[in-house]
């Protein structure tokens, strides 16, 4: 295990809009204002979501595409910075209108109706880089 310590400088709160780019404009917005570590949450809805697993014996991810609008039960995630740009790494849980749910690491996604964000931003920033063994950027301690 590693662990350091950090301490959280600001609390932003965003309502991001219908047809937003998730990933996009969170990452833009964690560019704009400058922030390299950070812990994220949010409820709302999401539309055409990208949702996958990682498969650690074939060191990639698999993904799928779930159509229509989904409610974000949901959405947790961090921010670090790979090679000094801002990368969000978020896992969500969605329900369709049968409250069938669906989990993973969100690819991806646009805003169904709204979406409520919380970010928790650290003053000392996070780098990931690539750990072979793995096949994905972790978190540099």
């Amino acid at each position: 295990m590693y662990s350091r310590e950090n301490t959280v400088s600001l609390v932003y709160q965003l309502r991001l809009e219908r047809g937003e780019d998730i990933l996009a404009t969170l990452t833009a917005f964690c560019a704009e204002k400058r922030i390299g570590s950070a812990h994220m949450s949010a409820i709302g809805a999401i539309e055409n979501a990208v949702v996958g697993a990682y498969l650690l014996h074939d060191k990639k991810y698999i993904n799928t595409t779930y159509p229509g609008i989904w409610e974000v039960c949901s959405f947790v995630g961090n921010v670090a910075l790979v090679e000094g740009e801002p990368f969000i790494h978020a896992h969500v849980v969605i329900s369709n209108e049968k409250n069938e749910t669906i989990g993973g690491h969100l690819f991806g996604g646009t805003v169904g109706v709204t979406l409520e964000v919380s970010i928790h931003a650290h003053t000392k920033p996070m780098a990931r880089t690539l750990d072979e063994n793995i096949g994905l950027k972790l978190q540099t301690f």
